[in-house]
C-alpha cells in the first residue's frame, strides 16, 4: 500500500481516550496484522489525548510539529519535534497540547507479545 496522509479522510474526535478538547486522526486502513493503528493525529491547542493504559498493545509516538507534554506513569515530560515516546504494554500515557499552535504526532500502536 502505498499512500500520503492528504489523502486520508480525517476524523475530528472530541475528548479523545478522556483528554480534553479536539483531536483530528488521519488513520490508514487494511494495517499489517501486527499493528493496531498507524495514524497522523493532530492534537488542536488546549487539547489533549487523555490517560491511558495499553493492555496487549504497545505505543510509539513521533512528534512533526508543535510542542506539548506526555506524562508517563506520572511523569511529565516535553514533547519537541523530532522526538519519540515509548509507550510498553501495560503502562499509561497521555499527550497534552498546552500550546497556542497544534501539536502534530504520528502514532503507532503494535500488538503485545
Amino acid at each position: 500500500m502505498l499512500t500520503k496522509f492528504k489523502n486520508i479522510t480525517p476524523v475530528t474526535v472530541n475528548n479523545l481516550r478522556g483528554g480534553d478538547g479536539t483531536c483530528t486522526l488521519y488513520k490508514l486502513q487494511d494495517l499489517p496484522k501486527q499493528y493496531n493503528m498507524f495514524a497522523k493525529i493532530v492534537i488542536h491547542p488546549a487539547s489533549s489525548i487523555g490517560l491511558h493504559t495499553h493492555i496487549g498493545d504497545e505505543e510509539i509516538i513521533y512528534v512533526l510539529e508543535g510542542c506539548g507534554k506526555v506524562i508517563v506513569e506520572g511523569e511529565t515530560k516535553e514533547l519537541l519535534p523530532g522526538m519519540i515516546n515509548v509507550c510498553k504494554e501495560n503502562h499509561a500515557h497521555s499527550v497534552i497540547n498546552d500550546s497556542n499552535e497544534d501539536l502534530v504526532i504520528i502514532g503507532i500502536v503494535t500488538k503485545g507479545a
